[in-house]
């Protein structure tokens, strides 16, 4: 079991876009797959919020998907101690922090 807590906010302009919330749960069910702690925060509040309220709990990486990570099949990547690190692929970012965790990185 790996002990990286993700926090993955789905954000839905509109709750009653379902497509949206197919994908995000999606991309929570791969990486709960692939054996890392993941929380899908899909309240209705501000993406800005909810952000917030995760860098405020210093959970070390923050995934957002919304409709352009949708159309590009990507991530938005934001980790705690480096900011902001863009789109990223979800193979990419698996295998990312699988050698993270390797080298012991945190």
């Amino acid at each position: 079991m790996r002990f990286w807590k993700i926090n993955f906010l789905c954000y839905l302009k509109n709750q009653s876009t379902n497509w949206l919330q197919v994908y995000g749960k999606k991309i929570f069910e791969i990486l709960k797959r692939e054996g890392f702690r993941v929380e899908l925060n899909d309240a209705n509040e501000t993406l800005g919020k909810r952000i917030r309220e995760a860098e405020l709990q210093k959970i070390p990486y923050i995934l957002v998907v919304g409709e352009k990570e949708k159309k590009n099949k990507t991530l938005n990547v934001r980790h705690f101690g480096r900011g902001q690190e863009g789109e990223i692929e979800i193979t990419k970012f698996i295998q990312k922090l699988k050698k993270e965790i390797g080298q012991k990185i945190i």
